[in-house]
């Protein structure tokens, strides 16, 4: 912001029309200020910055346009529940996300990690993986594609997967 004020500021966030919480209460009137947007608020394409002298609540202006705030998603694709897979077969892990951070791949066998597919890897939807002769057989495994710096950023494939043994 651009202004002539000489004191702090208060910087209040707009939802709607409506006071939506106050970012803080007093800081520099210096035309910046980083502000990281917390977890709880509300996805929403109407949010607007109040910037309000703290000296004088009648001196205020809100920025012009609104803006959009939303939350980072991963979305798996494939594979694809009822597969069954054998050692050796390469699978196709595809995904759709809103973010360009890396992601990291772990294969589940419910809450838990059989294993780490890969840590972080270049977030382009897709990765083929070659299952290892090391993975033990089972009917419940799925994908996990998290964020790679925000793990909270995470979504298992749709429904559930078999790895079986080959038969020899």
């Amino acid at each position: 912001w651009i202004d002539n004020i000489t004191d702090n500021v208060k910087i209040d966030l707009i939802k709607g029309g409506s006071l939506n919480r106050t970012i803080i209460a007093s800081t520099p009137s210096d035309g910046e200020y980083e502000w990281i947007p917390p977890g709880d608020l509300q996805i929403g394409d109407d949010y607007l910055i109040k910037v309000t002298s703290t000296a004088t609540s009648s001196v205020y202006d809100v920025s012009d346009a609104a803006f959009t705030i939303t939350y980072p998603y991963v979305e798996v694709l494939s594979p694809q529940g009822g597969a069954i897979y054998y050692p050796g077969d390469t699978v196709a892990i595809t995904w759709e996300d809103n973010f360009d951070d890396n992601v990291k791949i772990d294969l589940m066998d419910g809450a838990s990690v059989v294993i780490n597919i890969v840590s972080n890897i270049t977030n382009n939807g897709q990765f083929n993986w070659q299952i290892p002769i090391s993975v033990p057989s089972g009917t419940n495994y799925q994908i996990r594609i998290s964020h790679n710096q925000n793990t909270g950023v995470n979504d298992l494939s749709p429904g559930t997967f078999s790895i079986a043994k080959m038969i020899s």
